[in-house]
């Protein structure tokens, strides 16, 4: 199982480069949905695709605060709002749409 990191992982660069105070409460919501997730879902995310999706982010908007910023606030914030319901389904539902939603932002620019 892949750890998260700047390379593989969206939501580890919007909670932790976000420009805000890292909120260690969120991360460790993050960890234990990532260490729950069943092993095919966990590669459709920590996949290839993902990693060529992070390069994009950076390369078109910056690996800065703004950047991660906007994705914390258009996605990651009602991510975890499904975790802390204790909605890990609606949660996954939502990191697919952001994936596909952020890639097709991305090829329209």
């Amino acid at each position: 199982m892949s750890l998260s990191n700047e390379q593989n992982c969206i939501f580890f660069n919007a909670l932790i480069k976000n420009g805000a105070p890292v909120v260690i409460a969120d991360v460790k919501l993050f960890q234990e949905f990532r260490d729950s997730i069943p092993p095919n879902l966990h590669e459709e995310y920590y996949n290839e695709k993902t990693g060529n999706l992070l390069t994009k982010i950076k390369n078109k908007r910056g690996d800065n605060s703004e950047t991660w910023n906007h994705y914390y606030t258009t996605y990651i914030t009602d991510i975890l709002s499904s975790l802390k319901q204790k909605n890990s389904q609606e949660a996954t539902e939502k990191v697919r749409s952001m994936l596909i939603k952020i890639e097709e932002e991305l090829e329209g620019e």
